[in-house]
């Protein structure tokens, strides 16, 4: 095999509560990343098949083939690996495969493999099940796991890496090629473009030696991470709360920490990149998330201590406090687009949040035990998530509006923290 090949790298994730077990004969690595560690409580890869030649007339594999336009020859490696969410009592297992197709033809193109199997993700699982029966007899229970799990979720994201240095005009013609519209990065080490459907990116490597080409494939990982949990974040699925937690900490750090945070914030700002946080955040070239999280809550503490009007809110139409908390989520929401009810977190939930950047619990206060919940509960949204401010907003439906004089005030060591109290005008 050539040294410096092009590749198709396929990614099919599986989020599960049930813990794999493996089998024995499946070889297993720690990630060698040192910064995931940061972020969750553990990483393994499962190297499943090495670098292994197919040709496009294996019996068992040709009709995946036959469909696209590839080499008679290709080299395919097979990995599983495990995210375990941190600290967490419910914890989540994450699961995915990364499925690599090398070629040291450069002209290969892809694009009718991935459009084929993009619309087709059932053929795609049934060429990842292949695989699995052809290198283990202990792989049932996987290949049913699978099955069930990805018929729930059907996503696939694909990386094209162009490994060797590759002409100007060539580059382009690459770019045009797979209709990646979005120039992410371009310096003299490698070029990287996404498209804006965010089903695939691709890599051109300037620099070939064995460290770029990890940091290639590294990008890459890190891509469809946020790729995926911006998917899972915005389907509003149920169940992701931990590992859903520990994906916030992690874009965090990528556009705070790394070397290449450049990069990942211009991911981030891109809609099927964009986790955590709002586009209106963007329009400043020069963001900061700090900077930024403190914009958004004061433009929060302006609209809701000014321009809701409680009077438009119902005295006693709210038989739970879901339902009041969903009024109010509505009312904001023709004001701020970007806000969402019920973030879950570690323990519970947020009542209302923007992105990674501010939290609000929200009240009907009738007694001093509602109170007392909403001065504790923002706090401890803090303290347990990675949002960085707090609003907690009451509305005071007492007679003798016993808790207004806490309107806009600061009190306490959390100068982070801003409690709004206001009376209901009847």
């Amino acid at each position: 095999m050539n040294e410096s090949p092009n590749s198709l790298i396929i990614y099919i994730p599986i989020l599960t509560k049930e813990l794999l077990n493996l089998p024995d004969e499946f070889e297993f690595s720690s990630l060698v990343s040192y910064d995931f560690n940061k972020c969750f409580k553990r990483i393994e890869k499962y190297s499943l098949m090495k670098i292994i030649p197919i040709n496009r007339g294996d019996i068992k594999l040709k009709k995946y083939f036959r469909k696209t336009i590839l080499p008679n020859k290709v080299n395919v490696t097979l990995d599983l690996f495990h995210f375990e969410s941190k600290h967490r009592d419910n914890q989540e297992d994450f699961y995915f495969f990364r499925v690599e197709i090398y070629s040291s033809n450069t002209e290969v193109n892809y694009i009718k493999f991935i459009n084929y199997y993009y619309d087709k993700k059932t053929d795609i699982l049934d060429f990842l099940l292949v695989l699995l029966n052809s290198v283990s007899n202990n792989s049932d229970f996987i290949i049913s796991l699978i099955q069930k799990e990805f018929q729930n979720n059907p996503f696939i994201y694909f990386n094209v890496i162009f490994f060797k240095p590759l002409l100007k005009n060539k580059m382009s013609n690459i770019k045009d090629i797979y209709l990646t519209e979005k120039d992410i990065i371009n310096n003299n080490r490698f070029e990287i473009y996404a498209d804006l459907q965010g089903r695939l990116s691709v890599f051109l490597n300037k620099s070939v030696t064995n460290r770029s080409g990890f940091n290639l494939k590294l990008i890459g990982l890190r891509a469809f991470l946020l790729r995926f949990f911006t998917w899972v974040y915005q389907k509003g699925y149920e169940g992701f709360s931990t590992i859903l937690y520990d994906i916030f900490n992690y874009s965090d750090y990528l556009i705070i920490h790394t070397r290449q945070a450049e990069l990942y914030h211009v991911f981030i700002k891109l809609r099927n990149y964009n986790l955590a946080y709002g586009d209106y955040q963007f329009q400043d070239a020069s963001f900061n998330l700090f900077e930024e999280s403190e914009k958004t809550w004061k433009k929060l503490i302006q609209i809701l201590n000014i321009e809701l009007d409680l009077e438009s809110i119902p005295e006693k139409s709210f038989n739970h406090e879901e339902d009041f908390n969903k009024y109010i989520y509505n009312l904001l929401k023709l004001k701020l687009p970007n806000i969402k009810l019920n973030r879950r977190e570690a323990g519970g939930h947020v009542d209302l949040s923007v992105g990674n950047q501010v939290a609000i619990e929200v009240k009907k206060i009738e007694s001093k035990t509602p109170f007392d919940e909403l001065t504790g509960q923002i706090e401890e949204d803090l303290r347990v998530s990675t949002i960085k401010y707090g609003i907690a907003y009451g509305i005071d439906y007492t007679k003798k509006k016993l808790y207004t004089r806490h309107n806009t005030h600061k009190f306490g060591p959390l100068s982070n923290i801003i409690y709004i109290i206001k009376p209901y005008p009847f």
